[in-house]
């Protein structure tokens, strides 16, 4: 996820903060807020790469590659050459 889009989740989640204290209450707000952030960072990144197990969001760090899964085997058949 590029770092624009994180901080725009991270104004997004104070946004959000923000409004559930004055609607809901400071320990309600908490809750929600927790959700939020957990939210945001629950998406997964592949610091040591890998194979991935399961459609979804993932995070990628600059100057990661993402390849199909045709590339993929197309470099895997090279690399064992």
């Amino acid at each position: 996820m590029p770092v624009n889009r994180i901080k725009k989740a991270k104004k997004w989640v104070s946004a959000i903060k923000e409004m559930g204290q004055s609607l809901m209450g400071k320990e309600m707000s908490r809750a929600v807020n927790s959700k939020a952030v957990g939210a945001v960072n629950a998406i997964p990144s592949f610091k040591k790469g890998g194979k991935v197990k399961r459609t979804g969001l993932a995070r990628l760090h600059k100057n990661e590659v993402v390849l199909t899964a045709s590339q993929a085997k197309s470099l895997k058949k090279i690399m064992n050459k």
